[in-house]
């Protein structure tokens, strides 16, 4: 590397740093608790909720429904002097608190880059072996940021939110134009809470001419069922 300009010797620094900062080593599961309401609680008033074992697949997500996950997790002795990192698959979503304190967002599975996301949730530069860190993870709490409500979260954490579904409705629309699929010639549509949850996204992406929100939020389920009913009654 001596005979290398300055410049690309910083260059080629750099991505060696970004690609060890993007390799992991397990050090184990972190094994959560939940519970699901169906009010909106302050990260406080969900620390006093009933808390029970929540193994891997546990299925949940009833219209309008909390869960809320916590984990007390340790760090072995291999962790020592360590950056430590957590890969928080929830399946969705989710707003972190460490140690009662506002931490971050995990990123949904529908983000392209995950080594990227796992970054974003790195716990500590430097571990300690032996020091115990409290988890709390909230998988519906987006959706408070996202409809404008009042939120504790910071600024930093609103942001990054309503980035990630800006992103998701750009990326949404390339997918449908590059399938031929015009949404700038007429009145399109928005059926179901998804799209009410993303209105602010989708009016301000500038891809739909005129958008047309169906307001009630079981539209989807009601037009399957119709469907359904229909198909049985031609049987």
């Amino acid at each position: 590397m001596k005979y290398m300009h300055s410049e690309w010797q910083g260059r080629l620094q750099h991505w060696l740093e970004t690609l060890r900062q993007d390799l992991y080593l397990p050090l184990g599961p972190i094994q959560v608790e939940s519970f699901m309401t169906m009010d909106h609680l302050t990260p406080a008033e969900a620390a006093k909720g009933e808390f029970t074992p929540m193994p891997h697949g546990t299925k949940w997500g009833h219209i309008y429904e909390y869960c809320w996950m916590r984990s007390r997790i340790t760090l072995p002795e291999e962790a020592q002097g360590k950056r430590i990192a957590m890969n928080l698959v929830t399946g969705g979503e989710t707003t972190v608190f460490v140690d009662g304190k506002s931490f971050g967002t995990y990123r949904a599975e529908w983000v392209n880059t995950p080594h990227h996301y796992i970054v974003d949730n790195c716990l500590t530069r430097s571990g300690e072996a032996g020091r115990s860190y409290d988890l709390l993870l909230e998988e519906s709490d987006i959706d408070t940021i996202l409809t404008g409500e009042e939120t504790e979260y910071g600024q930093g954490i609103q942001t990054l939110v309503e980035h990630e579904a800006q992103a998701f409705i750009s990326d949404l629309f390339r997918t449908l134009r590059e399938r031929k699929v015009e949404l700038r010639t007429g009145k399109v549509l928005f059926v179901g809470g998804g799209s009410l949850l993303l209105r602010k996204q989708i009016e301000a992406s500038g891809k739909v001419s005129s958008a047309v929100f169906m307001e009630e939020i079981g539209a989807n389920a009601a037009g399957y069922g119709l469907l359904y009913a229909a198909a049985n009654s031609r049987r």
